[in-house]
């Protein structure tokens, strides 16, 4: 398995290009910072995929986390943007449906993407959401919704490597991945790890540029992230 999943992009969590592998990079620093209640990381690659430009940029705001991450690319590319977790996934504001057993080609099919089992997708222009969980623990995903956008639900893998010491009862994981054809692209997803209810009811852009809406339980944050100047800041609202 460690040639046929864990070496291939598309069994980690950040972008795959054209359904292939990324090259051996190297990466560099854009911004860190770190505040009481705001912490930001950011960096990126030039050399994953050829004549690409690869950004993220991690912002946690209390008890959630901004992901965003930014594709610019010289022509238009498949970009497939994939997350995986423990336990189950259930999928919101998606209407799926099943995928051919064959969609991604019988092993030896498209490297990595072969190994993924019981694929159901849909397209959609809007917002969606997704909670994994994992006995009591749960993980919230909220996505900024980007016209044309293909959403995948399967089965992936058990983890492996040494990992696999960390998990008592390994098991294929559930995972879902954003797919878009375009030169440059945005994905941008709202991540928030809680017990018994989540504090985040929403997650929106704002009117503003280079913003986002923020709704909690007990208010609303403005969320300003001008990656490029490096000038990243809250206003909540309670």
């Amino acid at each position: 398995m460690l040639q046929l999943w864990f070496r291939q992009t598309i069994a980690h969590n950040t972008i795959v290009m054209n359904q292939t592998t990324q090259t051996w990079m190297n990466g560099y620093g854009i911004f860190y910072g770190d505040l009481p209640g705001l912490q930001v990381a950011s960096g990126g690659t030039e050399t994953a995929y050829a004549g690409s430009k690869l950004t993220r940029t991690v912002i946690q705001v209390g008890d959630y986390f901004i992901v965003v991450f930014d594709v610019v690319a010289p022509e238009k590319r498949i970009i497939d943007w994939p997350l995986h977790s423990f336990g189950s996934l259930k999928l919101e504001g998606l209407d799926l449906f099943p995928e051919p057993i064959d969609r991604f080609g019988h092993p030896p099919g498209i490297p990595g993407y072969d190994q993924l089992t019981e694929i159901s997708s849909a397209f959609t222009d809007s917002s969606w959401s997704g909670v994994y969980t994992d006995e009591d623990h749960h993980l919230l995903i909220k996505a900024i919704g980007v016209k044309s956008t293909q959403v995948f639900q399967c089965i992936s893998p058990r983890i492996g490597g040494f990992y696999k010491q960390m998990v008592k009862d390994p098991r294929p994981l559930p995972m879902v991945f954003s797919r878009r054809e375009a030169a440059s692209t945005r994905f941008a997803h709202l991540m928030q790890a809680y017990v018994s209810e989540p504090t985040v009811t929403g997650f929106e852009s704002s009117k503003e540029q280079n913003s986002y809406v923020v709704h909690r339980s007990d208010g609303n944050d403005i969320v300003h992230l001008d990656i490029q100047r490096s000038r990243y800041s809250v206003l909540r609202n309670q």
